[in-house]
């Protein structure tokens, strides 16, 4: 007897540690119930010490397997209900993200995502874009799709706020930055992190999102706006201090964020191409992944540079897959008679006229 409670023990860990095997990926609660289920199910049923020593005492088999099945039977629909309900509570007090949880921020009916599809479209197609592009690249090194889905999702909601200061928003109304400072068009810009974080907490939003939302910009410069404040410093001699262009937030901590804030750069970066050619397009990507890695914001990431290479290969053939040309079929070439040019080209000519003269249009800073 002496003996009964270390070998109740050492059943229960072997248990919980199988059952842990069979769960570690599940997606949603169906999933995770059911596997917890089927796997607690048997093992109680196999581990159960006294089936065979009753079968050895002439018990009657089918009474002892149908006792002993039912044991196995309650315990395997009692420890799922029970392990569903501390993952619950556990994820509430603690603000905790498992994969189940995530899946269900993946859902675009989530009420943050439904406010960005209204209040800031641009943003919103940008966001989903960036998402399909993160969780690939996750998928390519074998990484956690569903938490570098989930912040890239969320990973721009501080735009909300002022949609219309960011280019994606506002390509067909007038330039908000054009009275404005370069470094007071730093300010905004650079806020939508901060107002991204106070969302997040509104929303009760889980570390990952937190996570992603603070480090996809890192401590990376405004580019736009910390050049266009050189070139007026030359102009009038005023001093430039580079800080004033620099995010707050921490470079990316682990690969997911890592290949967050890689996306949305490179998102950015592809939809501003004239011609989106797979020259073009593998070269704009080469460009930032070499830029982000030479000014230190991969550094904390624990990413290898195979790892960055996967994750390249993959943007660069999604990014294809997205911007392909489809024929032109001749009912489209004869509705577009009476419209020679096609919007993309007529867009870039007007971006670049507009370029030539001393207003800014480019608001997005990236």
């Amino acid at each position: 007897m002496l003996n009964m409670p270390f070998e109740y023990a050492l059943k229960g860990i072997v248990i919980t540690l199988l059952s842990a095997l069979a769960v570690r990926r599940a997606t949603n609660y169906r999933s995770y119930f059911l596997c917890i289920f089927f796997t607690i199910t048997p093992l109680v049923w196999l581990m159960n010490s006294d089936i065979f020593a009753r079968i050895a005492a002439r018990e009657s088999v089918w009474q002892v397997a149908i006792h002993t099945g039912q044991l196995a039977l309650v315990n395997g629909i009692a420890t799922s209900m029970l392990a569903l309900l501390i993952i619950f509570v556990y994820e509430m007090l603690f603000h905790i993200s498992t994969n189940m949880s995530l899946m269900l921020l993946c859902d675009y009916n989530h009420p943050l995502l439904e406010r960005m599809k209204r209040e800031a479209p641009g943003t919103f197609f940008h966001s989903l874009t960036v998402a399909t592009l993160a969780e690939d690249g996750a998928r390519a090194i074998e990484g956690n799709y569903l938490r570098a889905k989930a912040g890239a999702l969320f990973h721009d909601i501080g735009k909300i706020l002022r949609p219309q200061y960011f280019t994606e928003n506002n390509q067909n109304s007038a330039n908000m930055h054009i009275s404005l400072t370069p470094q007071m068009s730093s300010i905004i810009i650079r806020n939508h992190v901060k107002e991204g974080l106070e969302l997040a907490r509104k929303y009760r939003l889980g570390t990952v999102v937190r996570d992603a939302i603070e480090q996809h910009h890192g401590n990376d410069l405004v580019h736009f706006f910390y050049r266009e404040a050189l070139e007026k410093s030359r102009r009038t001699g005023e001093r430039v201090d580079e800080e004033q262009f620099r995010y707050q937030g921490r470079p990316p901590q682990n690969r997911e964020t890592a290949i967050i804030s890689l996306a949305d750069a490179c998102e950015a970066a592809s939809r501003s191409l004239e011609k989106p050619t797979p020259e073009r397009l593998e070269a704009v990507v080469n460009k930032i992944f070499e830029q982000r890695f030479k000014d230190g914001q991969l550094r904390e990431a624990s990413i290898t540079l195979a790892e960055l290479e996967k994750v390249r290969e993959s943007f660069v053939n999604t990014l294809l897959s997205m911007k392909h040309g489809r024929i032109a079929y001749r009912e489209e070439e004869e509705e577009d008679h009476g419209d020679p040019l096609p919007l993309e080209t007529r867009r870039t000519s007007a971006e670049e006229s507009a370029a030539k003269t001393p207003e800014r249009t480019d608001p997005a800073g990236r």
